[in-house]
């Protein structure tokens, strides 16, 4: 071992060099204090801010060196101690391979072609030579190989030629015996049989040879006799090679043999043999452990460091967090400097600093835990309360955000606090009197005079909320401030402003005036457009951040802030103190208000969302023509130059006239983005627009595209910015990736490396290719939380993973600090998840992408960002959108409905057409038999006047205009009303003339001119016209109903009336009712529910909706409801319309109306303050209602909803008829009520339908006990239990334990059943939510029958095998298994105006109805006077019947004295 050891030493070639490493970054102000590790020294002149700390400081950092000897191998030797490589050193494998030497090699030879074994010392099988080039060629025989060999053969039995490949058929006579074989003899060619090879003559026996006689093998090998002239050798225990050329095994070589090498050393005991020896430093264990002895004592580092020891005699002091230093000294935070400063017995300063200390009071927690500062302080010459806005403020005037020592200060004039104000170095105003004092989170300056010169441009106010205002802040006179503040008060801005409204805390940057003014041109034009509106709320956005009031202290020491647009913020720190917001410097910081703070800054804040802000254009202008207005002419149209077949109506008859229209051309230009560009704001493909989708793809752009990517083949991601195979790389994604032990970056821009931070376990480099291994003592140059690579007989230090340096120096590293950030992208936030660990998490509205995060567009998700089918999804920014609805539709996006042109065009649909919903838009269609178009209808006379004159011929004789002016005005306001006009053309004279029109498709009615004049009107008694029972004798379809009215002597009560409405049902629906209900007839109450006193509607009027008191009183209302395009009266549909007879006017319904009363009158009485002198209330009842009359007719009567109605149309609570909340629960009824069920205990569910989870029984009051099974809960349930699967028992609380190939009894139960022991004996029976017989078991569909027991308005969908969720349809509201539908109307009078009627007209759909004496579209209207105000007799108060929009509260008094 001595010799050996002796050896070892020779086989050493250490060299001298120098050790060079930089120390960590640290700040440039406690570099004095930063010590070189032991046995370094500090290059002189190596001081440099070469380095980043948080929020873009520079930091410092120098370089140490030492003198060292490094150890290295010799060539020919391996390991850690230099041993031999196979062969000799001098010759290491045989001189015909190459060795894997040095410290790290394995001696392990790797040959040149065509050599083979332990050291390369023979040929490759089948080769032969002294370089082992030639191959051998026999094909029946051996060939002489290895290196002394010829290549001949000698060839099987049968075989000859040079290459054994010729057959010899004689042989077989021979008959050769065992271990002989046939061949020629060479001199007389004569066969004869001899040894096979392997074999030697013996007699005349041919006997195996036995090669292991001639000792082959290695002395430290054996030799196996495996057959004829075969054997294989192997080497001995403690040795290794191919048994020929034997090694000794030294287990110190590889991997220290076992020992930690950081503690202890690997000894050699011979071959194979080994044993571990503590090192010096450290203990040995009974274990056999080695531990470091411990160095650390009392007083060896400061009293705020932590004492470790680090290595053998190696002490290493840290301070602790919150304090610098270089562990002997440590320094504390600025709070803690001043007050140590203050009160240091004996000091320069004691006493001199409390004024000081009590101001910065206010601002003690930053200037203990926040940071870098630089403070310049000393006495105060004011007294300030410490935490008044003024004081703060003036601290803020003496804090500066950075490092800024007394060397920078005296190169700059200018430097900025933390105000966002200027200040200068200037010896007349004060002077420094003590500079550099060191503190943990910054530095200390002390001046001789207070900085409070300067005054604040906007004043903290924390009493004072500030809103979407803030944008017009510092100057008036800019036009695109003024835009601004405009813009965030509009009602388009309602998402920006209930932002800047709520109570916060919230942080605003807000750019001053000229920064606005200072956009490139044209871009707040833009913005400040209707077209530039979403672009313009997203940069608002970015200028705000919820959820938190962020101090300038927190700003300086968060370098990453996420904006409400989803967009970071990041904040810089300049050299002179400057803090800087996305390269945009703050004037003013940290402005308090209520709700939160402000920042001013000197520009503004883009996000790229927006960007580019101005869209690419490149719209298509096309020239057409188009008709503009219609002119009457007497004839048919010009040729060339007006268009014929062109209908107006008439202004005295509204009949349809014949006009041309004028044709112009116009220019029309139609929008479109240019290449590159996508959706409504063109904003550019993703990629960018020069090279979309990166080059490697096709963009969906255009003004109907949505930015998407179709990648070429070879390419994936978002903007196909990378390879679809993650191991290629290159241009066109065709190159393998180099990478070995790591992740490829397959972008086609890398180099094919391997991605950072990728590498597996104990490999490094950029391909991950070198392989690391535990320095040990051959490298005690190297840090302990190094590893070392050992190549080319070089030694390199490598740092750990979870650290950082160069490997002589390596510190903790943060895998989340800038600027690399763990590799993250700029919009994700790195999560620390543990030593060298991270993830990488996209912020809100981003989504992963590879290793980037790309802007979530809500529009290209199946939802499209829940719009409406008939809206548009508009991209504001990552995870945002806005919805619009498409034109001809309303609503708020997430809901739109078609415009209603029938109402809202001028003088809505003919009296002969019905509105329809055709191809998503609201369109006038005449009725059957009719033509038109919808705005004009016409027919034949005969289908005008409702008798049939198709066998007839008619002359129609056309008064005059004079004629027409000639009528008294109430004559004239009958007689043209359109349902009238067919009475008066009846009157005239039967005369055999056909008549046309001349230039019509379909002639009904003659025009004016054509026609013979008469010079009067003729009219017919308005007596015969206006009778109600005349008008339903000329309807056969309305006989049943004429006989109620006759028969209950309701005809006179409804003609007195000032006006009526009647909705007559049919015949047919009326033989339908009595059938369902089993009555004879209609009663009396059934038959005046269909009947509306004082109020003409014609169908025109019904189509917007609304509540009508019908002859009953308004108790029994009812609602009058447009869907679809038709007309409803409660649930039955208005088949005809506008019947009109006489003062009213007649519908023709599709079903009875069953009487509904939701409504109770609450009888109110004073005899002082409503009824006149003399007069007494006296109480009257009536069969269906109950009124107060008084003794000249006073009453005082205020509509209430009786018991299960609510709201102000007195809708029935859920549940079913008279049963409001199923009769378990208490509803919130009532004219101000919701309908809300209150369930009694127990019970739950929209109507109290069912029971509370794990409740069961009629009264709900049974509680379920199953374990690890379901409940058969509920009303109908009885608490038995299913089990899940692997449980069993009563309560379902015995778990089964089980093999998988198990039998329950003589059967092998389903994966979804349980072997379950009954009184037959074992059975398997299937687990809850499954059904079958044990055997086979199926999940159970519970929405497969009756929708899952779900509501007719729900949907039923499976969650779980024999579960369901009930999910109520849109416009319903719900449990799912009672669904109600959503009135809007309930709340803020669903959007109507104040003097508007809200009429729920179905699921979350409302109708707008003005209110009397006001019109408009029910949104926003002009008060007018109605003429019924101005036609009331004197002496008579108005009376509005309910259903007229009485408001909430209000009172109905009639008074008629007589």
């Amino acid at each position: 071992i001595l010799c050996r050891l002796f050896l070892v030493r020779q086989n050493i070639c250490s060299n001298s060099t120098v050790l060079r490493t930089r120390t960590s970054c640290h700040s440039c102000s406690i570099s004095v204090l930063i010590p070189c590790r032991t046995g370094y020294k500090q290059t002189p002149g190596s001081m440099a801010q070469d380095c980043s700390l948080k929020v873009s400081l520079s930091g410092c950092s120098f370089e140490c060196y030492r003198e060292a000897e490094v150890k290295n191998c010799c060539p020919g030797f391996w390991g850690p101690d230099c041993i031999d490589c196979p062969e000799s050193a001098e010759t290491p494998c045989s001189g015909r391979g190459i060795c894997s030497d040095g410290l790290g090699g394995n001696g392990n030879c790797t040959c040149q072609s065509g050599f083979a074994g332990t050291a390369c010392e023979d040929c490759s099988p089948g080769r032969y030579g002294p370089t082992c080039s030639s191959e051998c060629t026999c094909l029946h025989g051996l060939c002489n190989s290895g290196l002394n060999g010829d290549g001949q053969c000698t060839c099987f039995s049968g075989y000859r030629g040079p290459r054994c490949d010729q057959e010899i058929p004689e042989c077989t006579a021979l008959r050769c015996p065992q271990g002989s074989r046939c061949m020629e003899e060479a001199l007389t060619g004569k066969l004869v049989c001899q040894c096979s090879p392997g074999y030697q003559k013996s007699g005349d026996q041919c006997l195996p040879v036995n090669p292991c006689l001639r000792q082959p093998c290695h002395v430290h090998a054996s030799c196996v006799h495996t057959g004829p002239n075969q054997h294989l050798c192997a080497c001995h225990e403690g040795y290794s090679g191919d048994g020929r050329i034997c090694m000794a095994v030294d287990p110190c070589q590889i991997k220290q043999g076992g020992c930690d090498s950081e503690s202890a050393k690997c000894v050699y005991d011979g071959p194979g043999k080994s044993h571990c020896e503590c090192l010096s430093g450290f203990d040995h264990l009974s274990a056999g452990a080695c531990r470091l002895k411990e160095l650390c004592r009392p007083g060896s580092c400061h009293v705020n460091a932590n004492c470790t020891t680090a290595g053998p005699e190696q002490v290493e002091c840290t301070c602790l967090q919150g304090y610098v230093g270089n562990g002997k000294v440590c320094y504390g935070n600025i709070m803690e400097r001043l007050n140590e400063l203050n009160t240091e017995p004996g000091g320069q300063w004691t006493g001199q600093l409390s004024n000081a200390i009590s101001l910065f009071g206010s601002v003690s927690w930053p200037l203990r835990d926040l940071g870098p500062l630089t403070v310049k302080s000393r006495k105060p010459l004011i007294k300030e309360d410490s935490q008044t806005s003024a004081a703060k403020y003036l601290c803020k005037l003496h804090l500066v955000a950075g490092v800024m020592p007394f060397e920078v200060l005296k190169k700059t004039d200018v430097f900025y606090t933390l105000t966002g104000k200027t200040a200068e170095t200037d010896a007349k105003k004060g002077t420094i009197v003590q500079s550099n004092i060191v503190a943990s989170n910054g530095m200390i300056h002390l001046i001789n005079n207070v900085m409070d010169s300067v005054v604040a441009t906007v004043d903290s106010d924390p009493k004072v909320r500030f809103n979407s205002s803030l944008f017009f802040l510092n100057s008036p006179n800019s036009r695109y401030a003024y835009a601004l503040v405009e813009f965030t008060m509009s009602p388009q801005a309602t998402d920006l402003t209930s932002v800047m409204d709520l109570p916060g805390p919230m942080t605003v940057f807000i750019p001053t005036s000229s920064a606005f003014d200072a956009m490139t041109e044209g871009y707040m034009d833009y913005l400040t457009s209707e077209k530039g509106r979403n672009k313009l709320v997203e940069l608002l956005r970015n200028h705000i951040v919820t959820s938190t009031s962020l101090d300038i202290f927190n700003a300086i020491s968060s370098p990453r802030i996420v904006t409400t647009a989803n967009q970071v913020l990041t904040i810089n720190v300049t050299d002179n103190g400057q803090v800087l917001v996305n390269g945009a410097a703050v004037l003013e910081a940290a402005v308090e208000a209520k709700n939160g703070r402000l920042y001013v800054l000197d520009g503004v804040l883009i996000p790229s969302s927006i960007e580019p802000v101005l869209p690419h254009r490149c719209d298509i202008i096309n020239n057409i023509t188009v008709m503009v207005r219609v002119i009457v002419v007497s004839n048919c149209c010009i040729q060339g130059i007006y268009h014929q077949r062109c209908f107006y109506q008439s202004v005295e008859f509204r009949i349809p006239r014949e006009g041309c229209a004028l044709l112009c051309k116009a220019t029309v230009t139609t929008a479109a983005c240019c290449q590159g560009f996508y959706g409504e704001g063109c904003s550019p493909c993703p990629g960018g627009h020069q090279t979309p989708c990166s080059g490697h793809g096709q963009c969906s752009d255009g003004l109907t595209g949505n930015g998407t990517c179709i990648c070429n083949p070879n390419f994936s991601g978002s903007r196909c910015q990378y390879c679809s195979s993650t191991n290629k790389y290159g241009p066109n994604c065709d190159k393998t990736c180099l990478c070995i032990h790591g992740v490829c970056d397959n972008r086609p821009d890398s180099k094919g490396q391997c991605k950072r931070d990728t590498c597996l376990t104990g490999f490094t480099g950029p391909l991950c290719e070198q392989q690391t291994a535990v320095c040990g003592q051959q490298a005690k140059f190297c840090h302990a939380h190094a590893d070392c690579v050992f190549s080319q007989r070089t030694t390199q230090c490598v740092c750990k993973p979870g650290y950082q340096g160069d490997g002589i120096t390596c510190v903790e590293s943060d895998p989340c600090a800038p600027p690399l950030r763990g590799g993250c992208s700029v919009n994700a936030k790195c999560m620390k998840t543990g030593p060298n660990k991270h993830v990488c998490q996209c912020l809100t509205g981003w989504r992963e992408d590879g290793d980037d995060c790309q802007p979530i567009n809500n529009c290209n998700d199946p939802d499209r960002g829940g719009c409406h089918s008939n809206a548009t999804c508009i991209y504001v920014g990552p995870g945002q959108s806005d919805c619009s609805c498409k034109a001809g539709y309303k609503g708020n996006g997430q809901e739109c409905e078609a415009v209603n042109q029938c109402v809202t065009t001028s003088g809505g649909c003919h009296y002969l057409a019905t509105c329809h919903l055709l191809l998503s838009e609201w369109t006038c269609v005449c009725d059957d038999g009719y033509v038109g178009n919808g705005q004009i209808c016409y027919g034949t006379v005969g289908q005008d006047s409702g008798v049939s004159l198709s066998d007839q011929n008619i002359t129609l004789l056309v008064p005059t205009s004079d004629a027409v002016g000639k009528m008294s005005s109430e004559d004239k306001a009958f007689w043209t009303m359109s349902g009238n006009l067919p009475m008066v053309i009846l009157l005239m004279p039967k005369m055999p003339l056909m008549f046309t029109m001349s230039c019509m498709l379909t002639v009904l009615i003659v025009l004016l001119m054509l026609m013979p004049f008469h010079p009067q009107v003729l009219v017919p008694d308005r007596k015969l016209s206006e009778g109600l029972l005349t008008t339903l004798a000329q309807r056969p379809e309305f006989s049943l109903f004429r006989s109620y009215l006759i028969n209950y002597n309701l005809t006179d009560v409804i003609e007195q009336a000032n006006e009526f409405t009647i909705f007559a049902p049919t015949d047919g629906a009326i033989n339908e009712y009595l059938k369902k209900m089993s009555i004879t007839a209609l009663d009396m109450n059934t038959t005046r529910f269909h009947v509306v006193i004082d109020e003409r509607l014609l169908k025109t009027d019904l189509q917007s909706g609304s509540y009508k008191e019908t002859l009953l009183g308004f108790s029994y209302q009812v609602g009058i409801f447009p869907r679809d395009g038709k007309i409803f009266v409660n649930d039955a549909q208005i088949n005809s319309s506008n019947l009109l007879a006489g003062k009213g006017v007649i519908h023709g319904l599709s079903s009875v109306l069953p009487l509904i009363n939701g409504s109770c009158v609450e009888c109110l009485f004073s005899k002082t303050e409503f009824c006149p002198k003399d007069t007494q209330p006296v109480v009257r009842r009536g069969n269906s209602f109950m009124f107060l009359q008084l003794n000249g007719f006073c009453s005082h009567t205020e509509r209430q909803c009786c018991s299960g109605f609510f709201g102000a149309h007195c809708e029935p609570c859920p549940g079913p008829k008279g049963e409001p909340c199923f009769n378990k629960g208490v509803c919130l009824d009532g004219t101000n009520g919701t309908g809300v069920c209150q369930c009694n205990q127990g019970f739950n569910g929209t109507a109290c339908e069912t029971c509370q989870t794990g409740k069961y029984g009629v009264h709900c009051d049974q509680d379920c006990k199953c374990k690890s099974g379901r409940c058969k809960d509920g009303l109908t349930g009885d608490g038995t239990c299913e089990c899940d699967v692997g449980w069993r028992g009563i309560l379902c609380d015995e778990k089964l334990v089980s093999s998988a190939d198990e039998l329950c009894g003589s059967f092998k139960c389903h994966t979804s059943a349980n072997c379950v022991i009954g009184p037959l004996g074992s059975q398997c029976i299937c687990a809850a939510g499954f059904d079958g017989n044990g055997t086979f078991c199926q999940a159970r569909d519970a929405c497969a029958t009756n929708n899952g027991g779900c509501s007719p308005d729900a949907v039923c969908k499976r969650t779980q095998p024999g579960r369901r969720d009930c999910i109520c349809n849109s416009g319903f509201t719900g449990d799912g298994l009672v669904c109600v539908e959503i009135n809007p109307c309930l709340h803020g009078n669903g959007g109507c105006h104040e003097n508007a009627e809200c009429i729920h007209v179905g699921p979350n759909k409302t109708s707008c109805v003005c209110s009397t004496g006001y019109t408009g579209n029910g949104l926003n209207k002009q008060q007018t006077l109605c003429d019924f105000l101005q036609t009331l007799p004197p002496g008579v108060s108005n009376s509005r019947s309910a259903g007229q929009n009485w408001p909430s509260g209000s009172l109905q008094l009639n008074v008629s004295m007589m």
